[in-house]
């Protein structure tokens, strides 16, 4: 289980990933970014059973963490918003087994935490990383002022679990195609994993 100071010390940068660009939210905005974390139940979600989905896409979970970092990566173009959470090794596990379980049967919900609605889930296998892993696509229709259709916003989400931390990566097209899901980069994901993993970051 990771500290909050220790789990800031985890997140990737150019001695993982030559070339990688992290960076907290918000210009000019030293630190915002940590500590950001707080669990969402699962009846913010309609229906609840998508509750561990609708968490997921906030980093979150109904479960209160430890510590967490909220960062944006960008390498060869690509760009992710990706969540480290640290937890009680048993609150970790549940995290992605409780996520596992509503990907079988959760295909669209809303949210009380958000304006926008989602459809189309669908888990999309579970990448060989960490501990255990779990990835699923959707798409956000967001809803704009006085606008009388919802936008569509695929999206791209992986969860993998290093011991008791939690990474979520998040990809989202700027200029997104409908029916065309972005990818989260596997050189970001491979490096932070391979961070916490290791418990250290590599050598120069």
């Amino acid at each position: 289980m990771l500290v909050q100071d220790r789990l800031e010390e985890m997140v990737l940068d150019e001695r993982d990933l030559p070339g990688v660009s992290v960076n907290t939210i918000g210009a000019g905005t030293d630190g915002v970014g940590d500590g950001v974390v707080r669990p969402v139940l699962d009846r913010a979600a309609r229906p609840s059973a998508c509750g561990p989905v609708n968490s997921a896409l906030a980093g979150s979970s109904r479960f209160t963490p430890v510590a967490s970092v909220m960062r944006m990566a960008q390498s060869k173009g690509r760009l992710a918003t990706f969540y480290l959470v640290s937890y009680q090794q048993a609150d970790a596990v549940r995290v992605v087994d409780e996520l596992r379980a509503a990907l079988r049967t959760c295909t669209a919900f809303t949210s009380s935490t958000s304006s926008a609605g989602y459809e189309k889930v669908s888990p999309t296998g579970d990448p060989a990383a960490g501990d255990e892993a779990v990835s699923f696509r959707l798409t956000e229709l967001f809803n704009t002022p006085g606008g009388d259709d919802a936008i569509p916003i695929p999206k791209s989400v992986v969860v993998i679990r290093s011991g008791s931390t939690i990474a979520v990566f998040n990809a989202v097209d700027t200029l997104p195609e409908p029916g065309h899901y972005p990818k989260v980069s596997t050189d970001i994901v491979t490096a932070q994993v391979n961070v916490l993993d290791a418990g250290a970051h590599a050598t120069r």
